[in-house]
């Protein structure tokens, strides 16, 4: 896209080794990969629209002429929820989606079916902690649509899916955004469901297609 330059590329890239020194050991393919495949989409790793975010990738390599699986720091690309939002609205179809956190102490009720809705009515005051998270869009047609997902499945769904999550201590990575900012990446996951029954710009299908995936590098 025109406003991604090269000059902006390589400060977008200086910014993300400074605010997350760990990208400096992963391999320089995964890093430039990553960052090309969100310029591409005209998506850049900053508030909270997408990240670049290390892990460690299981791989085959040749030692001392046998074949070993090494550990090897690589990078993937993250699309954050605003970042979605951002390529949803690039749908000449798309008029609104809202997006909203459901809270303990709320008044909540929802119903999928010929006859389906949804009603939430935030508490006053104090409202507890988070216990789930929902979306709605409406296209010119008319037509609305919404998904809810608890905050125990929308992080299961994590577990399952992101390379950030470690098995072995069951755990996220630090510097994860399933760890910094897990409701954002609640609403993403929410949204990404919601976003398998809405007309989606080619953006979007690519968006989805390369979420917490790295770019994989072949010699030649």
């Amino acid at each position: 896209p025109s406003h991604l330059s090269p000059e902006r590329l390589v400060r977008i890239a200086l910014t993300c080794l400074r605010t997350t020194p760990k990208l400096k050991k992963c391999t320089p393919e995964s890093f430039l990969g990553s960052l090309f495949t969100l310029a591409q989409m005209g998506l850049e790793p900053v508030a909270g629209r997408a990240y670049l975010l290390p892990f460690n990738n299981n791989r085959k390599s040749m030692v001392n002429g046998k074949e070993e699986w090494r550990t090897i720091p690589e990078v993937q690309a993250v699309i954050g929820y605003k970042g979605l939002i951002e390529l949803f609205y690039r749908h000449e179809l798309a008029v609104s989606i809202d997006m909203q956190t459901v809270h303990k102490k709320d008044e909540f009720d929802y119903q999928y079916g010929t006859d389906s809705y949804l009603r939430h009515k935030p508490a006053i005051g104090e409202r507890g902690e988070p216990i789930g998270y929902y979306a709605i869009a409406q296209i010119k047609n008319g037509g609305k649509s919404f998904r809810f997902m608890s905050k125990f499945d929308a992080m299961e769904h994590g577990k399952r899916h992101s390379k950030t999550f470690d098995k072995k201590t069951n755990t996220f990575y630090p510097d994860s955004p399933w760890t910094k900012e897990s409701d954002a990446m609640c609403m993403k996951t929410v949204l990404i469901q919601l976003a398998k029954v809405l007309p989606l710009s080619i953006e979007l299908q690519k968006a989805i297609l390369v979420d917490e995936t790295s770019r994989d590098y072949k010699q030649g």
